[in-house]
């Protein structure tokens, strides 16, 4: 099992310009354990591509500033 935090924040683009919101409270997960090697991509598949598209919207949005 692996403990996850989440925060995000937000920042205005197009139309509505604007500052990077104050980051929000924090949300913690556990991913359940596993037992057998063929679960593990099924508990781990769907947080990766959130994770992955989280980080390039964070990647694009430093490259901004």
């Amino acid at each position: 099992a692996a403990m996850y935090e989440i925060k995000v924040r937000s920042i205005p683009d197009h139309y509505f310009k604007g500052f990077w919101s104050e980051w929000s409270p924090s949300y913690y997960f556990r991913t359940p354990e596993i037992n057998n090697s063929s679960g593990l991509s099924l508990s781990y598949g769907p947080v990766s591509p959130i994770i992955r598209r989280l980080w390039n919207i964070f990647v694009r949005n430093q490259e901004k500033i």
